[in-house]
């Protein structure tokens, strides 16, 4: 039984020391960001790493651009342009 409520204290006491840790942390500015952000970019991993969305990321999701639109018997109705 005194094993039990050692544990248990020490649980709690743990998880107010986790709670007390992140309650701590102040955001981010937005202009430090953006400096770490333009940082990692300069490396030879953020420079493969952009690379590589700019090749990847337009042939999936910039290919539908926006939606066209007709009425069709009072209704309103959203076409995929490559299937009008």
């Amino acid at each position: 039984m005194r094993m039990r409520r050692a544990w248990t204290l020490a649980l709690l006491w743990c998880l107010v020391a986790i709670s007390r840790a992140i309650a701590d942390d102040k955001p981010t500015n937005l202009s430090d960001a953006q400096a770490a952000v333009e940082a990692n970019l300069r490396t030879p991993q953020g420079k493969a790493y952009d690379e590589q969305l700019g090749t990847e990321f337009p042939p999936k999701y910039m290919g539908y651009g926006t939606p066209v639109q007709a009425d069709v018997g009072g209704f309103r109705e959203f076409l995929d342009p490559d299937e009008a």
